[in-house]
């Protein structure tokens, strides 16, 4: 039930356009060296793999396939996290036709929780060249739900599979516009899907590192952030390589225009899992203020999808300190 990221990358420079307008953070206090663990590294970040399926039809034969069934129908349960059906590649029936509003031949899910566009190239296909990318999401019941960057018939639509599961049709969610688009399993390109990464650093400062709540705080908790948008999460000091509570992706949204007042970065919790009561897709948006030497950070919540259930990073949000050598 994990979901990973890959690279990321590390900034430090030019001027925060939040950390400009003030008014959003709030000063950390120091922590006391002698209480956290020595872990300054978040290298020991690693979410469990989900490995793409092998094709059981040719595209040819696929593309006639008329029965199709949700997940559940085979046991599973509906609230379940069916994301390991759709890892991998899969060519669409038919040439090219949109998703969303953008052409593609074919889809690329990414372990990582990560999709993107492909297109058609020399036979074979490709990931579409400066294409959106985005989040995905599929739940036993079927229903498939799509952030950050691509849209399918609105955030929410279904998916079903054929009985070997190497045919997939998409259609759009109830009271939205669209056309259905089937798809054949393919064989997978795992370069390419973990090409497909979170970003992990604003324009200034990078997250990657291990983090705690600054004190005194509602929820303490430590947090480890690595370079491929991935997290650790447990006890307040503690090494989270010996041992972790919960765990997800994370990503950091630098705006186009840094010097635009009215587009701030972002910082988003993707997925966590063991975190909260929530569904683990139940994400959480963030304002991002960072210190001057970065290793300091205010996170004020703007968005919850757990709707203060979350336990950690809750309303109005927290100040985080880096761990440095």
């Amino acid at each position: 039930m994990a979901i990973l990221g890959l690279h990321g990358s590390v900034a430090c420079g030019a001027e925060d356009p939040a950390s400009a307008e003030g008014g959003i953070g709030r000063e950390a206090p120091p922590l006391d060296r002698s209480t956290i663990s020595a872990q300054t590294s978040a290298a020991c970040v690693a979410l469990p793999e989900l490995a793409p399926r092998a094709p059981m039809l040719s595209v040819e034969a696929g593309c006639s396939v008329a029965a199709f069934e949700a997940p559940d129908a085979t046991g599973m349960a509906a609230d379940a996290d069916a994301r390991a059906l759709l890892v991998g590649r899969w060519q669409l029936c038919g040439g090219s036709a949109d998703y969303g509003e953008q052409p593609h031949e074919g889809l690329e899910f990414g372990s990582n929780g990560r999709n993107q566009l492909l297109r058609s190239s020399m036979g074979g296909l490709v990931p579409v060249s400066d294409g959106a990318r985005g989040v995905y999401t599929l739940l036993g019941s079927g229903e498939f739900m799509q952030f950050r960057g691509l849209s399918f018939g609105g955030i929410g639509a279904s998916a079903r599979f054929d009985a070997t599961l190497s045919v997939l049709r998409l259609a759009p969610g109830v009271g939205q516009s669209g056309v259905s688009l089937q798809y054949v399993r393919v064989v997978p390109d795992e370069r390419s899907a973990a090409a497909n990464v979170f970003s992990t650093a604003t324009t200034r400062c990078s997250m990657v590192g291990v983090w705690d709540t600054a004190i005194p705080s509602d929820n303490p908790a430590a947090f480890a952030f690595d370079d491929q948008g991935e997290w650790f999460g447990g006890e307040w000091g503690s090494d989270l390589c010996a041992a972790h509570t919960m765990y997800g992706t994370y990503d950091v949204d630098a705006p186009p225009n840094p010097m635009d007042n009215f587009d701030f970065p972002t910082f988003a919790i993707i997925s966590h899992i063991d975190a909260s009561s929530c569904a683990f897709w139940r994400g959480a948006s963030f304002l991002p203020v960072f210190g001057d030497d970065c290793n300091s950070i205010s996170l004020e919540l703007s968005s919850d999808g757990c709707n203060g259930s979350r336990g950690y990073l809750q309303w109005p949000g927290e100040a985080l300190i880096r761990r440095v050598p």
